[in-house]
């Protein structure tokens, strides 16, 4: 599992905590005028988070979604496709995004909007650690 050092990137860790405020107060159109950050979709309030975007499911509990990727194998290799898990603490993932070829990562914050962004730039809530994972015999 790879940590985030915060103190490492400048700046990276104001960011974060600027992203949280935004997400925090639903100013999701904001969010897409940070640097780095881009607007990949827009999304009604509809009950979705990142897990039911990036598995593509609907109507489950946090928990369970966690629970799914939870047992996939970290890659030593990342690759276009692969899921990028953050922890805040917990034993289960707080947030997913799906990996591109240029590795920045793309993900729905929230009930807000998606997003692609680099890897350590997000919200300061969903953790500081990150694991990159693929689903056992997927070929992507």
């Amino acid at each position: 599992m790879l940590e985030i050092e915060t103190g490492t990137v400048r700046g990276i860790n104001f960011q974060r905590l600027q992203l949280e405020e935004l997400s925090f107060r639903n100013r999701f159109h904001e969010i897409g005028q940070i640097k780095g950050i881009r607007l990949v979709k827009k999304m009604r309030r509809d009950g979705g988070d990142s897990f039911s975007f990036a598995l593509g499911l609907v109507g489950r509990a946090l928990a369970i979604k966690g629970m799914i990727v939870q047992g996939y194998p970290d890659v030593d290799d990342p690759r276009a496709g692969d899921y990028v898990l953050y922890y805040a603490g917990k034993p289960l993932a707080s947030h997913i995004g799906i990996l591109r070829e240029d590795f920045k990562v793309v993900s729905r914050w929230g009930q807000g909007h998606v997003y692609e962004h680099p890897r350590l730039l997000l919200p300061a809530s969903y953790g500081n650690k990150l694991r990159i994972v693929r689903e056992p015999g997927a070929a992507r």
